[in-house]
């Protein structure tokens, strides 16, 4: 995968990083999907390890990867980075991964600012659903599964997640064969209640049965 020494440090912790940089390793070298020590530092959920980072070298902040994603994405919200099968703006991205309303607002305000005019954002261009989540992680980025999982077939146990996906030839090899295992989105049952006038309607028929029963039983005697 490409993957060096500065990525996998960032991706575990400060202390990590901290060696990995004391011995002179070249922190700005990217993996085979072009993602930076910066990119790492962002997945692992650490704020220090970012800080670091971003003290090293802040150009690494805004290098995209081959599929345009930036480490924060945020630098212009309306931007949009490609998929498997489509392109994603950051709003759209914030929901799939069911992120919360009021980062989700933050996104809008910054997009109708960046467009200048709020009569100018579209929310359909931004809609989307929440994805539904997959057990396990992705064993190329080690983030939680969410939407389609794609399994290897011949592997013993190897997942893609819907991003890191896209680049399987480069990563994997490529002469095996995936299994898409979704569903994408949670699926809604929706149970039918039967109408209250049919219970009704039920009620008096056999109110009506029972009443002519007892008719009959008094003609007889």
């Amino acid at each position: 995968m490409g993957r060096g020494v500065n990525h996998y440090a960032a991706m575990q912790s400060l202390e990590n990083l901290q060696q990995i940089v004391s011995s002179g390793v070249d922190v700005d070298a990217r993996d085979t999907m072009a993602r930076n020590a910066m990119h790492w530092a962002v997945i692992s959920g650490s704020l220090d390890v970012v800080e670091r980072v971003l003290s090293l070298s802040r150009r690494l902040l805004d290098q995209p990867d081959n599929d345009g994603w930036t480490p924060h994405l945020g630098a212009d919200p309306l931007v949009k980075c490609k998929g498997l099968d489509r392109e994603w703006t950051l709003i759209q991205v914030a929901r799939y991964y069911n992120i919360d309303d009021e980062a989700v607002e933050l996104l809008v305000k910054k997009s109708k600012e960046k467009l200048g005019k709020e009569e100018l954002y579209i929310e359909a261009e931004h809609a989307y659903l929440k994805a539904s989540e997959q057990v396990g992680s992705c064993d190329s980025c080690h983030c939680q599964m969410l939407g389609n999982r794609y399994k290897c077939d011949d592997c013993l146990d190897f997942d893609f997640c819907y991003k890191c996906y896209k680049s399987c030839l480069v990563m994997h090899n490529r002469d095996h064969t995936f299994n898409v295992i979704g569903p994408e989105f949670p699926v809604v049952v929706k149970v039918k209640k039967e109408s209250t006038e049919d219970n009704d309607d039920d009620t008096d028929d056999a109110t009506d049965d029972d009443t002519d029963d007892d008719e009959n039983e008094t003609s007889k005697s």
